[in-house]
Protein backbone atom coordinates (compact mmCIF):
# COMPACT_ATOMS: atom_id res chain seq x y z
CA UNK A 1 0.00 0.00 0.00
CA UNK A 2 1.40 3.33 -0.91
CA UNK A 3 1.77 5.60 1.64
CA UNK A 4 -0.56 9.11 1.18
CA UNK A 5 0.91 12.21 2.02
CA UNK A 6 -1.01 14.74 3.68
CA UNK A 7 -0.71 18.66 3.86
CA UNK A 8 1.43 20.38 6.45
CA UNK A 9 -1.66 22.52 7.41
CA UNK A 10 -4.81 22.92 6.28
CA UNK A 11 -7.05 26.09 6.68
CA UNK A 12 -10.44 26.60 6.11
CA UNK A 13 -11.86 30.33 6.33
CA UNK A 14 -15.33 31.46 5.14
CA UNK A 15 -15.40 34.41 2.31
CA UNK A 16 -17.80 36.59 1.04
CA UNK A 17 -16.59 35.77 -2.87
CA UNK A 18 -14.72 32.68 -3.60
CA UNK A 19 -13.57 33.11 -7.17
CA UNK A 20 -12.37 37.00 -6.01
CA UNK A 21 -10.44 35.21 -2.79
CA UNK A 22 -9.46 32.17 -5.02
CA UNK A 23 -8.03 34.46 -7.97
CA UNK A 24 -6.17 36.64 -4.96
CA UNK A 25 -4.76 33.55 -3.35
CA UNK A 26 -3.35 32.02 -6.96
CA UNK A 27 -1.45 35.44 -7.53
CA UNK A 28 0.36 34.73 -4.01
CA UNK A 29 1.39 31.57 -5.22
CA UNK A 30 -1.28 29.25 -4.52
CA UNK A 31 -2.52 26.22 -6.93
CA UNK A 32 -6.10 25.77 -7.08
CA UNK A 33 -6.37 21.57 -7.12
CA UNK A 34 -10.34 21.27 -6.93
CA UNK A 35 -13.43 23.45 -6.74
CA UNK A 36 -16.88 22.10 -5.35
CA UNK A 37 -20.60 23.33 -7.22
CA UNK A 38 -23.64 24.02 -4.65
CA UNK A 39 -26.58 22.18 -5.59
CA UNK A 40 -27.63 25.43 -6.71
CA UNK A 41 -25.18 25.71 -9.21
CA UNK A 42 -22.95 28.14 -7.41
CA UNK A 43 -19.12 27.41 -6.44
CA UNK A 44 -19.37 26.43 -2.79
CA UNK A 45 -15.80 25.65 -2.26
CA UNK A 46 -12.27 26.17 -3.61
CA UNK A 47 -9.44 23.56 -2.43
CA UNK A 48 -6.14 25.55 -3.03
CA UNK A 49 -2.38 24.43 -2.19
CA UNK A 50 0.59 25.64 -1.74
CA UNK A 51 3.50 23.32 -0.81
CA UNK A 52 2.25 20.94 1.34
CA UNK A 53 -0.20 23.01 3.05
CA UNK A 54 -4.00 23.60 2.08
CA UNK A 55 -6.15 26.53 2.10
CA UNK A 56 -10.03 26.24 1.67
CA UNK A 57 -12.48 28.81 0.76
CA UNK A 58 -15.96 28.48 1.73
CA UNK A 59 -18.91 31.06 1.46
CA UNK A 60 -19.14 33.01 4.28
CA UNK A 61 -23.22 33.20 4.16
CA UNK A 62 -23.68 29.13 4.11
CA UNK A 63 -20.67 28.28 6.08
CA UNK A 64 -20.20 24.68 7.24
CA UNK A 65 -20.97 24.71 10.78
CA UNK A 66 -23.55 23.23 12.72
CA UNK A 67 -23.58 25.28 15.67
CA UNK A 68 -25.76 27.97 13.96
CA UNK A 69 -24.88 30.71 16.89
CA UNK A 70 -21.25 30.52 15.70
CA UNK A 71 -21.92 30.34 11.98
CA UNK A 72 -24.13 33.81 12.89
CA UNK A 73 -20.94 35.29 14.80
CA UNK A 74 -18.71 34.72 11.64
CA UNK A 75 -20.88 36.08 9.60
CA UNK A 76 -21.01 39.42 11.51
CA UNK A 77 -17.03 39.49 11.85
CA UNK A 78 -14.15 40.68 12.10
CA UNK A 79 -13.49 36.99 11.12
CA UNK A 80 -10.21 35.52 12.07
CA UNK A 81 -9.02 37.87 14.68
CA UNK A 82 -6.42 37.13 16.93
CA UNK A 83 -5.48 34.14 14.02
CA UNK A 84 -2.11 35.08 11.76
CA UNK A 85 -1.56 32.47 9.08
CA UNK A 86 2.06 32.84 7.60
CA UNK A 87 2.95 32.28 3.91
CA UNK A 88 7.00 31.42 3.45
CA UNK A 89 7.60 32.61 -0.58
CA UNK A 90 10.88 32.79 -2.12
CA UNK A 91 9.92 36.78 -3.55
CA UNK A 92 8.74 39.06 -0.63
CA UNK A 93 9.27 41.75 -3.26
CA UNK A 94 7.20 39.99 -5.75
CA UNK A 95 4.08 39.26 -3.38
CA UNK A 96 4.33 42.99 -1.55
CA UNK A 97 3.74 44.48 -4.88
CA UNK A 98 0.84 42.07 -5.88
CA UNK A 99 -0.45 42.97 -2.88
CA UNK A 100 -0.05 46.34 -3.15
CA UNK A 101 -1.85 46.41 -6.74
CA UNK A 102 -5.13 44.29 -5.79
CA UNK A 103 -5.63 47.38 -3.07
CA UNK A 104 -4.81 45.68 0.15
CA UNK A 105 -4.47 46.92 3.34
CA UNK A 106 -0.97 46.78 4.51
CA UNK A 107 -0.75 46.15 7.83
CA UNK A 108 3.39 46.16 8.37
CA UNK A 109 5.59 47.29 5.99
CA UNK A 110 8.26 44.70 4.76
CA UNK A 111 10.93 44.52 7.36
CA UNK A 112 13.78 42.26 8.78
CA UNK A 113 13.93 40.31 11.41
CA UNK A 114 16.25 39.24 14.05
CA UNK A 115 15.48 35.46 13.32
CA UNK A 116 16.46 35.70 9.58
CA UNK A 117 13.06 36.57 7.92
CA UNK A 118 12.40 39.05 5.95
CA UNK A 119 8.43 39.77 6.50
CA UNK A 120 4.76 41.69 5.83
CA UNK A 121 1.45 42.26 6.94
CA UNK A 122 -1.76 42.76 5.02
CA UNK A 123 -5.16 42.65 5.49
CA UNK A 124 -7.45 40.13 2.77
CA UNK A 125 -10.84 41.57 1.15
CA UNK A 126 -12.63 39.33 3.99
CA UNK A 127 -10.91 40.77 6.91
CA UNK A 128 -8.17 37.84 7.43
CA UNK A 129 -4.72 38.79 8.42
CA UNK A 130 -1.76 37.20 6.70
CA UNK A 131 2.15 37.51 7.67
CA UNK A 132 4.30 36.38 4.51
CA UNK A 133 7.87 35.99 4.99
CA UNK A 134 10.87 35.38 3.58
CA UNK A 135 14.07 33.45 5.06
CA UNK A 136 16.91 35.42 4.04
CA UNK A 137 19.33 34.71 6.27
CA UNK A 138 20.41 31.28 8.55
CA UNK A 139 20.14 32.13 11.74
CA UNK A 140 21.70 29.84 14.92
CA UNK A 141 19.20 28.87 17.62
CA UNK A 142 21.69 30.07 20.12
CA UNK A 143 21.75 33.93 18.16
CA UNK A 144 18.19 34.13 17.85
CA UNK A 145 18.13 33.54 22.01
CA UNK A 146 21.04 36.18 22.86
CA UNK A 147 19.52 38.30 21.06
CA UNK A 148 15.88 38.28 22.66
CA UNK A 149 17.84 37.59 26.17
CA UNK A 150 19.39 41.37 25.55
CA UNK A 151 16.40 42.56 24.92
CA UNK A 152 14.94 41.62 28.33
CA UNK A 153 13.10 38.41 27.24
CA UNK A 154 14.12 34.72 29.39
CA UNK A 155 14.58 32.26 26.78
CA UNK A 156 14.40 28.27 28.20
Amino acid sequence: MKKQSLPGISIAIAVVDIQKASRLYQKLGFRETMTIDGQDGKLAVSILELGPSMLILGPVDDPHYYNHKRAEQIKKGPRGLGVVPLITVSDLAKVYEIVKKEGLEILLEPMDEYYGDRIFMFLDPDGYEWKIHQPIQKVRKKDIAENLESAGFKVK
